[in-house]
């Protein structure tokens, strides 16, 4: 089975299961912030092309039904990966800048004190890519990278009521088609890992 659908059918019972707790647990909410680090690699046309490390910011709010919660976040990331070779000097590689706007909605199941697995879709906008042109001072737009509608799940543990460490992986559904710099068609399609850190307000 293919990690996406398994990605699916965890957040239809996390769903299920949130529709169920919320007729026996007292509605909570929670907000918190959080940064990490972490690697977007993608397969482009067969060939697999390693990210460098990345970074992210951003925050979170949670309806919380006891052992189940749904959680939308918000994040800002920025990754790069050499994706071609640059049509400025061949020997160089085409260091392609990724500045989107991450938009998580996840279903949290919260059985097990401290712990939270998470599951669910993903938007990402403002994904359209950018690399050095001849002049460093000005970036040339190049095309997105990722699909709109994406997919993440992770684990995540609490320390001291407030404290969060969280992994996550994102992946995408399918291959993006995107025109390369030289007119040259590339399908890209990548997937993430992500360490991150927060604090948990409630």
């Amino acid at each position: 089975m293919k990690i996406y659908r398994v990605i699916i059918l965890m957040a239809m019972t996390l769903w299920a299961l949130s529709a169920q707790a919320q007729h026996k647990s007292k509605l909570e909410t929670e907000w918190g912030v959080q940064t990490g680090v972490g690697f977007w690699n993608y397969n482009v046309n067969g060939e697999k092309v390693d990210g460098r490390l990345g970074w992210q910011v951003g925050g979170s709010f949670a309806l919380n039904w006891g052992a189940v919660a749904l959680q939308p976040e918000i994040h800002f990331v920025h990754h790069s990966v050499p994706l071609a070779p640059s049509p400025i000097d061949p020997k160089d590689d085409l260091l392609l800048k990724s500045n989107p706007i991450e938009i998580p909605i996840l279903f949290s199941l919260r059985v097990l004190k401290p712990f939270r697995i998470y599951a669910g879709p993903m938007i990402t906008a403002f994904n359209n890519c950018k690399y050095e042109g001849v002049d460093d001072d000005h970036d040339i737009d190049f095309d997105r990278v990722r699909s709109t509608i994406n997919y993440t799940a992770g684990v995540g543990v609490t320390l001291g009521g407030h404290f969060l460490i969280d992994a996550r992986y994102n992946g995408t559904f399918h291959r993006q088609r995107l025109v390369g710099p030289m007119g040259n068609e590339l399908r890209a399609q990548g997937h993430a890992v992500w360490v991150s850190f927060g604090y948990i307000f409630n």
